[in-house]
């Protein structure tokens, strides 16, 4: 089958999915399948990353890339901009390119895209398949990033129109199924397949971007010296996160000097975040920025205790990626969520971490006090969590899901290309 795969970021973007995409695509190459990846140029970092060429064959298959305006995380007029930019250039590039026999995009940017990929797979007689990294517009209001019910109601129409044009939903989590099931998506259409842990290439990983340190090293103010406890949180300072939560519990445990704070990574929260930190910035509480994935494995074996924090409601719609690299550098995890998410129940059940609900800063700061009364158990806790990583995110496992749902579709289509 020709198989088109469009996402915004791709390799050698940093973003999880980006990297997944790029060992995804090249199972499928190998699988048979003609393969090509619509994407932009790199720019996940902001602007100032090195261009990659705007076409090149990659593991066997085929990567094209677009040019988009650069923007900042700030620059909401640059991203409308930019997403209509992106669609007409989809458009023009699949029509040139193709027919396609399946044609596949994910929730990044939100609806549209997909909506796009949708209409030229109408278009071309293809399969849509639209892979669930997350569900707008419900993500967005639970936040509060969103709050006008005309274009809340707006943005659920158009989605649940390519929802209902998809010949597979893919999501990551059962709570993420039983979200769509209420939205009316057909059950039949539900594929639930987590993300998996990051694959390593033979050319090295995804690189760092402007401004971030070498794959691999630890940031200055690390301090791999300090004995003190450490508390990580590696991913996305966004509004999903809940992280004022976070620096409130750092507040809240100002008077105890064997503790220490780590954020790793970058987003539209960060500049709230350092606002609140206030003394304790550069003290008990650091931010490093972006660092690569080599980076932050190693910052995890050396943390005492690995975030995973989602603002209320938010499990229901999304699933976070960050698991499975904490999972594989043997992570003790804090999982501040709903307890009765499956993401907490698996922390609990797996014997993994600890969990408690994103219920303020005083209650996170107490779970961290008795999970630091309970480090004996650490060791334990790691080996488990590295099992864990193998045996229900492993990539390889996951990869022949997804080449088996490909034959899936190929085989209804009666075999054809």
């Amino acid at each position: 089958m020709r198989v088109l795969i469009i996402h915004r970021y791709f390799w050698p973007d940093r973003p999880a999915y980006a990297v997944m995409l790029r060992a995804m695509a090249g199972r499928l190459a190998a699988a048979g399948h003609e393969v090509s990846v619509l994407t932009a140029q790199p720019s996940y970092g902001g602007p100032g990353q090195q261009r990659a060429a705007e076409q090149e064959q990659l593991d066997g298959f085929r990567v094209i890339r677009v040019d988009l305006f650069a923007e900042t995380k700030k620059s909401l007029w640059r991203k409308a901009i930019n997403l209509a930019l992106f669609r007409w250039k989809i458009r023009r590039v699949a029509r040139r390119e193709g027919p396609f026999d399946v044609i596949m995009a994910a929730t990044t940017p939100p609806v549209y895209v997909a909506a796009t990929a949708l209409r030229l797979a109408r278009q071309q007689g293809a399969a849509f398949v639209y892979h669930n990294q997350d569900i707008y517009p419900e993500i967005a209001v639970a936040i509060g990033a969103i709050r006008r019910a005309s274009f809340v109601a707006r943005l659920k129409r158009d989605d649940l129109r390519v929802l209902a044009g998809a010949s597979r939903v893919v999501v990551l989590s059962e709570d993420m199924a039983n979200a769509q099931r209420e939205r009316g998506v057909e059950p039949s259409k539900l594929w639930v397949r987590n993300n998996f842990c990051l694959p390593r290439f033979a050319d090295g990983e995804a690189a760092p971007g402007p401004g971030t340190a070498e794959p691999g090293a630890l940031p200055s103010e690390w301090h791999p010296e300090d004995t003190r406890f450490r508390v990580l949180f590696a991913g996305n300072l966004g509004r999903f996160q809940c992280l004022d939560q976070v620096m409130a519990a750092a507040q809240a445990m100002a008077d105890d000097p064997d503790v220490r704070f780590d954020f790793v990574g970058d987003g539209a929260a960060r500049a709230d975040l350092e606002t609140q930190a206030g003394e304790l910035l550069g003290r008990q509480v650091y931010f490093h920025g972006f660092v690569s994935t080599d980076t932050v494995r190693a910052m995890t074996e050396q943390a005492d205790l690995s975030l995973i924090t989602l603002a209320p409601e938010v499990i229901r719609y999304a699933y976070p990626s960050k698991l499975m690299t904490y999972l594989e550098a043997g992570a003790v995890l804090l999982a501040v969520l709903e307890e009765d998410s499956e993401l907490a129940t698996t922390v609990r059940e797996q014997g993994v971490g600890f969990t408690c609900p994103a219920a303020g800063g005083e209650k996170i700061a107490e779970a961290i006090r008795q999970a630091r009364s309970r480090r004996e158990e650490f060791p334990a806790m790691r080996e488990r969590s590295r099992a864990l990583a193998d045996s229900a995110f492993g990539a390889e496992r996951a990869l022949d899901d997804w080449q088996a749902l490909f034959a899936e579709l190929q085989a209804e289509r009666g075999g054809e290309g």
